[in-house]
């Protein structure tokens, strides 16, 4: 058997009985199910599943990395974090994360030799928000991340957020969607584990409503981490290019503003970025500057 896989037996009782077994009992020749064992018994190497990531450590990483295992970056590692939401059913409306920021960051952590994992809420298949044609600036890496098979397998099987270390990231970054004001917003997963990153010193980026991941997280004082820092929230009139469902009955802006944030606006359908370990886009246009402010808190 090959090395490093795992033979499936059948049980009798406690004991287990493998392939051989059932093969040489002269009973079992005689019986009505001989012919069909024989052709699974062909076909054995089909039951040689290789063991699931993470066996050696049941809380590890158990979804798929980036299958392009990058050279340099010094073996660093980054977490994309989408939203699991891919349909808003009392609005009956498609939802997702955003196709355009998370190819920017796929291919700048990629270029720059470091490793990527994607993560969501629930783990598993997560789906891309509707594309708005003309708004994004970037539509031919947008071609290119859709027909990436590398990109398409890492997307269909996320790493759930629970199942994430802290420690095993050297950075994280949330791209926006409108999911992410459903589920990202609230997850606890999601908000220790930018506590984490945020006490370990480590940059984290956020565009567009991926923000909304940073509503509830807290410094080891208590305070929000929002509380007195300048963010660039995303424009009232950006917000509408995303088809984003409002997260209550006023802008997120003006949420982020009640929790102590200091929004700050740069002109519509423009790059504007602040901050330096927690590193807001107003949009997606401003996703290439968080990925390589990212970068730069990372010395790359």
């Amino acid at each position: 058997m090959k090395p490093g896989c795992r033979e499936i037996v059948l049980s009798a009782g406690s004991k287990p009985i493998g392939f051989r077994e059932i093969r040489n009992n002269p009973s079992f020749r005689r019986s009505k199910w001989s012919p069909i064992f024989r052709i699974s018994f062909s076909y054995r190497f089909l039951l040689a599943l290789p063991p699931p990531p993470g066996d050696g450590d049941p809380g590890r990483l158990r979804g798929r990395v980036s299958p392009l295992r990058p050279t340099g970056g010094a073996g660093l590692r980054v977490a994309i974090v989408v939203t699991s939401i891919g349909w808003i059913h009392h609005r009956r409306q498609r939802s997702g994360y955003c196709t355009e920021d998370a190819a920017v960051a796929f291919y700048g952590f990629m270029n720059a030799g470091i490793e990527v994992v994607f993560a969501s809420p629930a783990g598993g298949v997560v789906s891309a928000a509707p594309h708005v044609r003309g708004y994004h600036h970037n539509e031919h890496l947008i071609a290119r991340f859709r027909q990436d098979r590398d990109a398409r397998s890492c997307l269909e099987d996320t790493v759930a957020l629970p199942k994430l270390f802290a420690d095993d990231f050297d950075a994280v970054f949330y791209p926006g969607g409108p999911g992410a004001l459903f589920d990202l917003a609230t997850d606890e997963s999601s908000r220790a584990l930018l506590e984490a990153l945020f006490e370990a010193g480590r940059p984290m980026g956020f565009v567009g409503l991926g923000l909304s991941a940073l509503m509830n997280a807290r410094g080891s004082d208590g305070k929000l981490l929002l509380q007195g820092r300048k963010v660039a929230a995303p424009l009232e009139i950006d917000r509408q290019f995303t088809d984003a469902p409002p997260h209550s009955l006023e802008p997120l802006e003006q949420t982020l503003e009640g929790l102590g944030a200091i929004c700050t606006r740069g002109v519509r359908g423009s790059p504007h970025v602040e901050g330096e370990r927690i590193i807001t886009g107003q949009n997606s246009h401003s996703s290439s500057a968080v990925v390589d402010r990212i970068l730069s808190v990372l010395q790359l």
